[in-house]
């Protein structure tokens, strides 16, 4: 059987995620997804919790969904895309990892990463000279790579994702194989437009509880899990951490936390006397270098109480051990090929972490953080429950 890994949030699922998943089927019999856990790359909780999200992705197609733990998913592309590549690698099942970009066409992708890999020293040495300038990483990886080559396509951030797969693959020496399926939507759209929406638009949607509007963007089962959480107010709002993430910004210096640097920490400081909620002290402290993206990742490594020795410990170390959250008959079958031939443990319930090595259970126990502050920002009070790792169980699909 070949089996395809996607990298996914799922957040929420919507009919772009179920036509790629689909245009996968294409090359693979098998898909597993890794998904977020309870943050997300952006710096934000899921919209809904995790063990949701992987029944979404599991009633619309998807084989088996595993969690990519809190330092990886709430990580900028580099990082989130070696934690992705190292566990595909440790599960030791995958033929291709597929992802969406603007590209659509591996090929120029995969000379863009060769060309970042050979001069990676000589593009580190000019972004370093030139962070005065007020660019972002991003906004610089392409300035720079616009001299060797080819800035449209490292300007495109899913194009930009796509690869760093590749260059994780190299670096790894991986057998998996890239595989791209082109995005005609923009992910960052906050209106829905034509026959996709992107999942900031149904955000959107969710937060403006506009049901109606949002069927159209989404799988049937896929709507129902959702509107079901929405009538529970089960969804995640990140403002709802505001108190907690400016009474640690009143309290204490933050420099120790994840991506903090430059002194940003002051701007933090200074402008948490002034506001009150996460939205209004990072808009005041972004810049055209320091992002929202990048201000509200580092605005998660402070809730979750992510210091820059453990991300350098977990870069370093990687993925630790597999969280199932979800699967079907097939995925259960792919599960005891892992079971044969990986190189990392497996967790299907709360118990089995116990079992870890020291590490794992370190980087197991900073995801239950992530899912206990996460679970605060929860609407309804009733659903702040601590401990879910511990609790959930994966969600089950048989026929």
């Amino acid at each position: 059987m070949k089996v395809a890994g996607i990298v996914a949030e799922y957040n929420p699922f919507h009919t772009g995620h179920k036509f790629h998943i689909d245009k996968t089927r294409e090359v693979a019999d098998g898909i597993i997804c890794l998904m977020s856990g309870a943050f997300t790359q952006r710096g934000t909780p899921g919209i809904i919790n995790k063990w949701a999200r992987a029944k979404c992705a599991i009633e619309s197609g998807a084989d088996l969904v595993l969690e990519l733990p809190f330092p990886f998913s709430c990580a900028p592309a580099e990082i989130f895309a070696g934690g992705s590549v190292d566990l595909l690698n440790k599960l030791a099942v995958a033929d291709y990892i597929s992802f969406g970009s603007e590209k659509g066409e591996i090929k120029p992708l995969k000379t863009c990463a060769k060309i970042l890999l050979e001069n990676g020293r000589e593009i580190s040495e000019n972004i370093r000279k030139n962070a005065g300038q007020g660019n972002s990483y991003a906004m610089e990886i392409a300035k720079q790579a616009n001299l060797l080559g080819d800035e449209e396509t490292l300007s495109s951030p899913n194009n930009l994702l796509g690869i760093k797969y590749i260059m994780a693959l190299e670096k790894s020496g991986s057998s998996i194989k890239p595989y791209t399926i082109k995005r005609d939507n923009n992910y960052n759209n906050p209106v829905a437009e034509g026959e996709f929406a992107s999942a900031m638009a149904v955000r959107e949607m969710i937060k403006n509880e506009d049901t109606e509007k949002i069927k159209k963007y989404l799988p049937v089962s896929s709507f129902d899990i959702l509107k079901a959480e929405m009538i529970k107010e089960k969804i995640y709002d990140i403002s709802n951490l505001d108190s907690l993430f400016c009474g640690i910004l009143r309290r204490e210096n933050i420099e120790k936390y994840a991506y903090v640097a430059e002194g940003i920490e002051n701007r933090f400081a200074s402008m948490a006397e002034k506001y009150s909620t996460i939205q209004e002290i990072i808009g005041a402290v972004k810049t055209k270098r320091y992002t929202y993206t990048r201000l509200s990742r580092i605005a998660a490594s402070v809730l979750v109480g992510l210091d820059k020795a453990t991300l350098k410990e977990n870069i370093k170390g990687g993925v630790a051990y597999v969280k199932i959250l979800g699967a079907n008959d097939k995925g259960m079958a792919i599960l005891k090929e892992i079971k044969k031939k990986g190189n990392i443990p497996l967790v299907s319930k709360g118990a089995d972490y116990v079992r870890l090595n020291a590490y794992g259970k370190k980087q197991f126990e900073l995801e239950m953080k992530a899912q206990n502050i996460a679970s605060l920002s929860c609407n309804n009070v009733k659903y702040r429950i601590s401990n879910l790792d511990l609790i959930n169980s994966p969600y089950i699909k048989r026929t």
